[in-house]
This record gives structure tokens, sequence and C-alpha cells, in this order.
């Protein structure tokens, strides 16, 4: 719908295909908006039907939401494919913005939900991938010493994932390395084995409320 959102998209629905055989030239990829940047970036109320496929951060409704924007009661149900930082919702979810008094604000993904897979694509098994968000938290090994805290609540993900060769991934985040979140469930397997979190940094993480993986009839209930 659009490339770079630094305001208001809403109510929209992507039936289309985004996807080029150029994959070095693919970052922010995502069904709604490549990149949701800035304070006053939102995406709000918009449904992803289509196939997203890129290279670095791609996203069923994001390519990345970054420098506090927002992504919200949004839903993915196209596929996803891509090389690294995956997610059913954004592919990545990072730094923080800035008003004009000084006072920052935190980038944030809430009331989403995805039913789309999530993949690598061609020869790639895909790394950083997570069922709503590839990776999350600081952009920059700098940022380390005092990480922007991006938000993922009241989320939820029913991809399920057959692969165990991915590096960094879980069902609902890949890859974490800073950041708050609570209440996200993802689909569990028949083995127990999956786990909501994947790969954690833990540089800073505040825990909202609970993250879990459970099973297809309490997901019905949850959402």
């Amino acid at each position: 719908v659009v490339g770079i959102c630094s305001g208001l998209v809403t109510n929209c629905e992507n039936y289309g295909k985004l996807s080029t055989t150029i994959s070095f030239a693919q970052n922010h990829t995502g069904g709604i908006a490549g990149l949701v940047y800035g304070i006053h970036g939102q995406v709000t109320n918009c449904v992803n039907h289509a196939t997203v496929q890129g290279y670095l951060y791609v996203g069923g409704i994001a390519g990345a939401v970054k420098s506090g924007a927002e992504v919200l009661t949004s839903a993915n149900y196209g596929s996803v494919r891509g090389n690294g930082g995956i997610g059913g919702i954004a592919g990545r979810l990072s730094s923080a913005g800035v008003y004009s008094d000084g006072t920052a604000k935190q980038a944030v993904i809430r009331n989403v939900y995805n039913l789309g897979n999530v993949d690598g694509f061609g020869t790639s098994i895909g790394h950083e991938i997570g069922g709503i968000v590839g990776e999350m938290g600081y952009d920059q090994w700098k940022q380390e010493v005092l990480p922007p805290m991006p938000v993922l609540e009241h989320a939820y993900s029913a991809v399920v994932f057959n692969r165990s060769d991915y590096s960094y991934w879980g069902c609902a985040i890949g890859y974490l390395k800073s950041g708050a979140y609570g209440t996200i469930y993802a689909l569990a397997d028949a083995k127990g084995s999956l786990r909501p979190v994947g790969a954690v940094t833990n540089r800073g993480t505040t825990i909202l409320g609970e993250s879990r993986m459970v099973k297809e009839d309490e997901l019905k209930s949850a959402a």
C-alpha cells in the first residue's frame, strides 16, 4: 500500500503480491507498509492477504516499525518469506522516537494476529524469524547501554514451525534484543517442543504479561 508510512494508514486491505528477484535490494518489505517510521507513523485496522517476499526485514504488515511508530489492531493471512528479520506482522520492531520536549516514544505493536506461514526462501532457511516479529530491540550495538524498549503485547500467531534448522527463531518473537512484551500466544506443536520467544540478548527486558504456547482450542478462546 505504501513504501514509507510516517503518518496514518488505516482501514486498508491488500490482496496483491509483493516480491522481487533482486534479493539484496529487498530491505523493508511489508504487506501494508515497507517501513512504519516516526512518532506520527501508525498503521491501524489493516489486513494483509498477500504473499510477501523480500530479503531483509520482511513482514506481513510492515517490514520494520521504528522510531516510535505503531502497528495496531491489524492482521496478516499471507505467507511471508525472506532471508533475515522475518515476521508474520513485522520483520523488525526497534528504535524509539523523540517528541519536541525530549520525551521518548517507544515503537509499539499491539492487538495483532498472524495466520500466515513464515519461512525462508530459495536456498535460505531464514534467520531471526518469528510468528509475530522477527527481530525486536535496539538497531545498533552502541545502543546496548541504554537500549530502546519497543512494546509488543496482545498478539497471537497460529504458525506451526516444522523445521528445526532456523537460526534465531521463536513462534512469536524470533530474536529479542531488548523491549517489553506480554499477553502473547503462539500455537503449540504436538511434541510441545516450540517456544514463543527465541534467542535472547536481554540487554533490557520488561515482562508485561504472560507469553506461552497454547493448543488450538485455547488459542481460539484467547482470540
